[in-house]
């Protein structure tokens, strides 16, 4: 979460895993605060030491792309369903996206 501009809080992203702050790999400082709402396990990462590998490990960079750009895909199913005009059409979009067999988890994000 982040402040808005009138300082209200601005929920950016829900996650149950991977990383939380890839956004800010090239900021000064990590501009959001992660909020655990279940009993959580965290893995602190030195943005120096993941940087290093990026700019020398070619398999890793590859890696990371790739996960970046599934993230980006997920990300924009929700603006992209927005875009339809009935509720049966944004339901039977979010089904075929993103449902697992027969229908959608319970709890999905």
């Amino acid at each position: 979460m982040r402040p808005s501009i009138d300082g209200n809080p601005i929920m950016l992203r829900r996650t149950r895993h991977g990383f939380v702050g890839e956004a800010s790999l090239q900021s000064s400082r990590y501009h959001c605060d992660a909020i655990a709402v279940v009993d959580s396990q965290v893995t602190k990462v030195s943005v120096r030491e993941l940087q290093d590998a990026m700019e020398t490990d070619a398999a890793f960079s590859i890696r990371w792309i790739g996960m970046l750009s599934r993230k980006v895909k997920r990300l924009r199913l929700p603006c992209e369903r927005l875009t339809f005009n009935t509720v049966e059409a944004r339901l039977l979009h979010l089904l075929e996206s993103e449902g697992q067999g027969i229908g959608y988890p319970p709890g999905a994000d």
